[in-house]
């Protein structure tokens, strides 16, 4: 079960499945990241948490934003 998901920062929004996932079955976990007046390389990460004991994830998310063209 996932219980909890948090950024490194406030530029990124995760969200995921609440539901608990059966065996076999999968579940989802998405990231939006803010690029407003963000322009270049990022690295982020996304943690996650769940019902296993002494167990985190940890989700890099790396990018590079061009800025547009005026």
């Amino acid at each position: 079960i996932i219980q909890r998901v948090s950024a490194s920062c406030g530029c990124t929004t995760p969200s995921y499945t609440k539901e608990p996932i059966l065996p076999g079955k999968s579940g989802k976990i998405d990231a939006k990241y803010s690029t407003t007046a963000r322009p270049g390389t990022f690295n982020k990460t996304i943690t996650v948490y769940t019902n296993v004991p002494d167990t985190v994830y940890v989700l890099s998310i790396k990018g590079n934003v061009t800025p547009r063209k005026r």
